[in-house]
């Protein structure tokens, strides 16, 4: 679980920075990420209690954001562009993402309109920025029953510091609740490093390596087919096929980057020159067989799927006290291939008999160049530049201006607007999308975005702050989540837009730190000659409620005599259910859509509580953690598969994830 910090709490508990710099941006606190309660380490986790963020899937590091899907967000670790992995499947055998908590000195995360100098993604990004020194040797070992984590920081000689971790997770006590049972073996490791170091001649330079890996084996048992669920004096009532699986699947990513700035000063400002590569490979083999209602219905299925890319970015960047200018260009190489065979035949005939066989490789450069300016006037700042980009994946040159303004109405009111253009080319999943292999003419996908909003400060140290918000988005690439898969189509095939508001409330008030968000989505899409008109996106999560508190206990003589502190926290998370497309049997007995996202999932929920006790041994520093995950064993769903019954017709099974799970954690801080 979560690792916790050394924080000396007398009569205060370290609060985040509360009023947002721009429209769109929360700073979020290295104490807010590592000490939030989530089934796994990872502090992408903490975003799920932001408004206007949604996800339903206990166990996957990807999100939505305002109405956009998984690959349309961006993460940044000390300069470096890492796209998050592409997943042929989110669910279990995605682990955690490859920020590692123990090391962030900052996390940002921005939305809405973000800076010109920022990649091109459609929907958000994450900065984060990883510590680097320490006056003197130190670290910490974090052990719980799901993952370790053990960092070390320090300096190299007088001019250098650095950190270093290195992780390993295993996530099989969270398979409880499958349909699928057997033999699950999920573990995660990665290692990363950062070095800073100042030279006279260079002035500062900044190295970065990481390397990751993540495994997924599965082995089917026993099926368990749940279907038609409905609530009967407080138990969930459900008719079932049960039946037996045999076989096989393999699901392995792994990322690897390194990282290099040099930054110095110069008469015309600080230069600023950068240089990173990464390496991405994914693989997944399946070969699985599941025999249900003794014989009368066989499914099999085979998939075999290869990914690799290689991206180098270069740039250069200027800034001054008000400018901030730069250029580069990136060079992409990607290959990849599906083979995918699946077939559910019964008694009476074949319901289902499909194959797809798709192929990419190519090799792409973009180029970009960026300008920037920021003005003051009394009680007024504005921010204004431009991103020009080259894609070489579309042939195709954009201009997209971005703007945000803050006015200071009062010392404890500010109201701020942001405007922008954002594209996003495709990136590889988009080419798998119904081609058949085809060399497809895409163009990037474009939105319009503004937003306006207000943080009020209802004590120094609690903040409101309301947001809403609209984005116009044309040559979109549609898409469908099938049963945890992204599915695009094949061309540039639909125009949509994006409402919503978000309001939250963040800070501490007297011994209670939290934040309380709410969020009001609309997401619609018009896909061409579909003669629907404007229709849900698989996004459309309509209303979003979180909560996370975190209290400290009081505990007399006891607290005094052996515990430095005790803490109480809590997180709630409820969200509307998604659209999705449910299946069908035509007149010959084959399995097809209906009408696209009309079908409405049900609603998210989680409820985890958890205690951390704060203990000093000599010059040591423990800090023992007990979390109960998912409190009231909600049944969430992320996915839905068909199968016929003996008489052909379907029945709709609800694939879910994250029952009740007890964790255990101890923190060492040397």
């Amino acid at each position: 679980m979560d690792s916790l910090p050394l924080i000396v709490l007398p009569p205060t508990i370290v609060s985040a920075k509360a009023l947002e710099e721009e429209q769109g941006e929360i700073h979020l606190s290295t104490v807010e990420v590592r000490r939030y309660p989530a089934p796994t380490n990872d502090p992408i986790r903490f975003l799920k209690v932001l408004p206007g963020i949604s996800s339903g899937n206990d166990f996957s590091s990807s999100y939505n954001v305002s109405g956009g899907n998984y690959d349309q967000n961006l993460l940044y670790i000390n300069g470096i562009e890492i796209e998050s992995p592409f997943h042929a499947r989110h669910g279990l055998a995605q682990s955690i993402s490859m920020l590692n908590p123990a090391m962030i000195d900052s996390m940002t995360f921005r939305s809405i309109s973000f800076p010109v100098m920022m990649g091109d993604k459609l929907s958000s990004l994450v900065e984060a920025d990883y510590k680097a020194s320490a006056e003197k040797m130190e670290g910490e070992l974090d052990l719980s029953l799901s993952s370790q984590n053990m960092v070390v920081r320090g300096q190299i000689g007088e001019s250098a510091g650095f950190s270093t971790g290195i992780r390993h997770a295993n996530l099989s006590r969270y398979a409880r609740g499958l349909q699928i049972k057997g033999e699950y073996i999920p573990s995660f490791w990665d290692w990363q490093t950062r070095i800073k170091a100042k030279s006279s001649l260079m002035g500062e330079i900044s190295l970065f390596a990481a390397t990751l890996n993540s495994n997924f084996v599965m082995h089917p048992e026993k099926m368990r087919v749940r279907y038609n669920c409905s609530a009967l004096q407080h138990r969930e009532v459900c008719s079932e096929i049960k039946g037996m699986g045999s076989g096989a699947e393999n699901y392995e990513f792994s990322d690897k980057a390194f990282g290099i700035a040099i930054e110095r000063l110069s008469p015309f400002g600080t230069v600023q020159v950068v240089g990173n590569l990464t390496r991405k490979r994914e693989t997944e083999g399946t070969d699985v067989e599941y025999a249900l209602e003794p014989g009368r219905i066989l499914s099999l299925e085979k998939i075999d799927n290869q990914f690799w890319k290689d991206k180098w970015k270069a740039g250069i960047n200027l800034r001054t006290s008000h400018i901030l200018g730069g250029a580069g260009l990136k060079r992409a190489k990607m290959r990849g291939w599906i083979d995918a065979k699946k077939n559910i035949s019964y008694r009476q005939g074949t319901f289902l008999n499909e194959a797809t066989r798709l192929r990419v490789h190519r090799k792409d450069i973009d180029k970009f160049v960026f300008l920037q300016n920021r003005w003051g006037v009394g009680r007024l700042e504005m921010i204004g530049g431009i991103r020009l980009v080259s894609f070489g994946a579309t042939a195709e040159s954009i201009a997209m201006p971005r703007t945000s303004i803050t006015f200071t109405a009062s010392p404890r009111l500010s109201l701020s607007l942001a405007a922008g253009r954002h594209a996003q080319p495709p990136v590889y999943k988009e080419y798998l999308g119904g081609s058949k292999g085809r060399n497809v003419d895409f163009k990037a996908q474009r939105s319009e975005q503004i937003g306006a909003g207000f943080v009020y400060g209802i004590r120094n140290s609690l903040h409101w702050s309301t947001d809403i918000y609209y984005r116009d988005q044309w040559r979109m690439i549609s898409y469908q989540v099938d049963d945890l898969r992204i599915s695009y189509a094949s061309s540039n095939d639909a125009r949509g837009y994006v409402w919503g508001i978000n309001s939250k409330i963040r800070g501490k008030a007297d011994s209670l730190i939290g934040i309380a968000s709410y969020g009001f989505l609309v997401a619609r899409e018009d896909i061409k000659r579909d003669s629907r008109g404007h229709i849900p996106m698989p996004s459309d999560q309509r209303h979003t409620l979180s909560l996370y508190l975190e209290d400290r206990m009081y505990l007399g003589i006891i607290e005094r005599r052996f515990l430095k502190f005790s803490r109480f926290h809590l997180r709630i998370l409820y969200g509307t259910g998604f659209p999705y497309t449910h299946q069908v049997v035509q007149g010959n007995g084959r399995l097809v859509d209906g009408p696209r996202n009309s079908s409405r999932g049900e609603p998210y929920f989680r409820f985890d509580v958890g205690m951390t006790q704060g203990i000093r041994i000599a010059e040591n520093v423990f800090h023992l953690r007990q979390e109960i995950a998912n409190l009231f064993d909600q049944y969430n769903v992320v996915g839905y598969s068909y199968f016929p019954t003996w008489r052909g017709e379907p029945i709709e099974v609800k694939r879910s994830l994250g029952r009740r799970v007890y964790n255990l954690g101890i923190v060492w801080e040397f």
